[in-house]
């Protein structure tokens, strides 16, 4: 199965989601994720594992079995861009509107979950070139790789998110 097909489904992009910077297991996937049936996410879990983009990271014996711990392996839910240019244009769309949906049904159960702040979502226009595009992506890995993506005393997870749209109908302007 193709990058694309893995990461686009829902079951699986919010299984994802729920795993970025954090060891879970199968239950605690399942509280996170209640809208979808735990066996769906089971299924999509062990999807995900064959494709070898999660892995276990501990096994903890629980009443004669043994519970697996999982997390996301090293770049294993990013789509590089040489990658996505091979899609179609109908994959570019399914891949944002799942990348959307994850980041919407993530702050929809944040708030559920009782939690207390806004999330600040603001977008700016910038005329770059290709080139000025790419340089723009790789500054900001360099700053977001500046930061320790461990949990600690005091510290809240976040997810951080971004889209570079194109917005051809600037060429009119």
């Amino acid at each position: 199965m193709n990058i694309n097909r893995l990461l686009v489904h829902p079951v699986r992009a919010r299984i994802i989601g729920c795993l970025g910077g954090r060891r879970l297991t199968r239950q605690q996937l399942a509280e996170l994720i209640p809208e979808t049936p735990a066996i769906s996410i089971y299924r999509n879990l062990r999807v995900l594992l064959d494709a070898g983009l999660v892995e276990t990271v501990e096994r903890i014996p629980r009443r004669g079995v043994e519970e697996h711990v999982y997390a996301l392996k090293e770049g294993g839910a990013n789509v590089e861009y040489d990658e996505a240019t091979r899609w179609s244009k109908d994959q570019w769309q399914q891949g944002l509107d799942t990348f959307l949906q994850q980041i919407s049904a993530s702050y929809r159960a944040y708030l559920a979950s009782g939690g207390d702040q806004p999330c600040p979502a603001n977008g700016r226009v910038l005329y770059l070139s290709d080139a000025e595009i790419g340089e723009l992506g790789r500054k900001v890995g360099d700053v977001l790789d500046g930061y320790d993506a461990a949990p600690g005393e005091g510290r809240r997870r976040y997810v951080f998110s971004a889209v570079y749209q194109p917005d051809d109908r600037s060429k009119s302007a």
